[in-house]
């Protein structure tokens, strides 16, 4: 911005005319393109309700499918694969098991006086074990009720006791000793769950239940602290957290972004009409990110297997930089149109005139931006190409529907009540105008 207002108009006056010595199209290529804008404004505004009533149905059904948006996991089908990374990850599963690689922790702060080794405490444990055992998401349990161990805990929660099991037995030892904190003071112990898929939403739902169903149950473990962790439950957790704050950041933006515009163009009507409309944009780019990367529309085209779910944070990067997106074209192309229609032109010509003299820049600045996002696309990680498929869509959307059909149509439909202000409003409100 600081740029924008400070180094271009520096450069522009000291080009002055020569800033169009070195033209890339010759000047009787583009002389026609502003009258093309102004005839095609006519057409939308002679036929109002029915362009935009078919535009609205077209936003509608490409933003149908995000009624069914689920969650997606990061894991290794994310990265290319010939990355490092990936291809260490899925040398470990093959020699042990995903679950393995990536297990969901249960961990039990006891309290006890025993610690771990309280009989009550690994009753719990093992009807855990055997709740988890019989879970067909689970592949298999590593507990301490598993071990064969002493039966009094006197004896295990005796440190020279332990040391001699480690000397008859060393490697259920080893296997004690990575589980429970021996060496502080065994009040605590992990439960390790080996689940067959570990970024499947079926071992996200197993963490839900874990924490609200199955782990409360346990009798033995209901005096116990007990938390969930590993990389599924880091999962549920972020995208329970965005599911939170999201509604806030919508509101904000909505609100902020009304109140600019309120000041901006003097009009309690042309601000809700913007956020509309932009609403209406994001939400049919995520309605083509559910048909590509959840349903697979497309998807051996981009070069990669549909995950199944959207990326939780993706939705929320998009939404910011989308609709600020968005709300330059339709500041950029409301400016004019308020300009012309504070030079006395009527509501239709002031929109006619807008779109001449926007819309052929509009165009090309969204052919660049649809060029530059799209090959995001075209790269190995599916992250980045949610990004760039989200971000071309929508850009693609804004301007050649929401742009140049939605805005005159509903201009000419609005009539009048587009720049509608009441008195004492205007009053209190300070004077950002245009024109002045």
């Amino acid at each position: 911005m600081l740029v924008a207002v400070t180094l271009l108009p520096a450069l522009l006056a000291l080009l002055g005319p020569r800033i169009n010595t070195a033209r890339v199209v010759p000047k009787r290529f583009l002389g026609g393109g502003g009258r093309f804008w102004h005839r095609w404004s006519q057409a939308v505004m002679r036929r109002p309700a029915l362009f935009l009533l078919v535009s609205i149905g077209i936003l509608l059904a490409l933003a149908w499918p995000v009624k069914d948006m689920r969650a997606g996991s990061p894991g290794v089908a994310d990265l290319s694969a010939d990355s490092d990374s990936r291809r260490g990850i899925e040398f470990l599963a093959e020699k042990w098991s995903p679950g393995t690689v990536s297990p969901i922790y249960v961990i039990v702060d006891t309290g006890s006086a025993y610690g771990v080794f309280d009989a009550g405490i690994l009753r719990g444990l093992a009807e855990l074990d055997r709740i988890l055992e019989e879970d067909p998401r689970v592949e298999r349990v590593e507990t301490v009720a598993g071990l064969s161990l002493p039966a009094d805990p006197a004896l295990l929660a005796d440190p020279q006791r332990l040391q001699a099991l480690a000397i008859q037995d060393p490697v259920t030892a080893a296997r004690l000793a990575s589980l429970v904190n021996i060496s502080g003071g065994s009040g605590k112990t992990v439960v390790r769950v080996m689940p067959l898929d570990p970024g499947s939403s079926e071992t996200r739902e197993l963490v839900k239940e874990l924490r609200s169903r199955t782990l409360p149950s346990v009798e033995g473990l209901s005096q116990t602290t007990i938390m969930v962790g590993g990389s599924a439950a880091e999962v549920v957790d972020f995208t329970n957290m965005l599911k939170g704050a999201f509604p806030y950041l919508v509101a904000g933006v909505l609100m902020i972004t009304y109140l600019v515009l309120l000041l901006l163009f003097r009009s309690l009507i042309l601000p809700l009409k913007a956020i509309f409309m932009n609403l209406l944009s994001v939400a049919a780019a995520y309605g083509v990110l559910v048909l590509v990367f959840q349903e697979g529309w497309g998807d051996s085209l981009l070069g990669f297997k549909a995950p199944g779910g959207i990326l939780p944070f993706v939705p929320v990067i998009l939404f910011s930089i989308l609709f600020g997106l968005s709300m330059d074209y339709e500041v950029f192309m409301l400016s004019r149109i308020k300009e012309e229609y504070d030079r006395g032109s009527s509501n239709e010509r002031a929109v006619a005139l807008g779109l001449e003299k926007t819309g052929r820049i509009i165009t090309t600045a969204a052919l660049i931006m649809i060029v530059v996002f799209g090959s995001f696309a075209l790269t190995e990680t599916i992250v980045i190409k949610e990004f760039g498929v989200g971000l071309a869509v929508s850009i693609f959307i804004d301007a050649s529907i929401v742009r140049v059909i939605m805005v005159p149509a509903t201009m000419k439909l609005l009539g009048k009540w587009n720049w509608w202000l009441p008195g004492w409003l205007d009053r209190l409100l300070p004077n950002l105008s245009l024109k002045h």
